[in-house]
């Protein structure tokens, strides 16, 4: 009996530390490197941004911290962060949204690799 109930807690043991370990992979995936971040950097000055634009921008960034959205529901959450993404778009010339674009598109082929 108390070899069985040795070998239960053991194994118990293993696997919650061999899940813990796959979650650290996990959000390391997600990080961008220095690199990866003074490209984008650089990438977001070529839009040439006004002042009136980067103030704009900055107070919908402002607002989409203070919706505190991880508290939020998947589909709520998903819609909200549709939203202020229209929004951003929205402030950006025809021009500035193509480059936007790439630049979103490019930061997520760094998230995923």
């Amino acid at each position: 009996m108390k070899k069985i109930l040795l070998i239960c807690v053991a194994l118990l043991t293993f696997s919650t530390v061999s899940m813990a370990q796959g979650t650290k992979k996990q959000k390391e995936t997600t990080k961008l490197t220095v690199a990866e971040k003074q490209e984008l950097k650089k990438d977001k000055e070529a839009l040439n941004l006004t002042d009136e634009q980067k103030a704009k921008l900055k107070a919908i960034k402002k607002e989409k911290k203070a919706a505190n959205l991880k508290d939020l529901p998947k589909k709520e959450k998903k819609a909200a962060k549709k939203k202020f993404k229209e929004r951003k778009m929205a402030v950006l010339t025809p021009e500035q949204r193509v480059i936007q674009k790439a630049i979103d598109k490019k930061k997520k082929e760094f998230k995923n690799n």
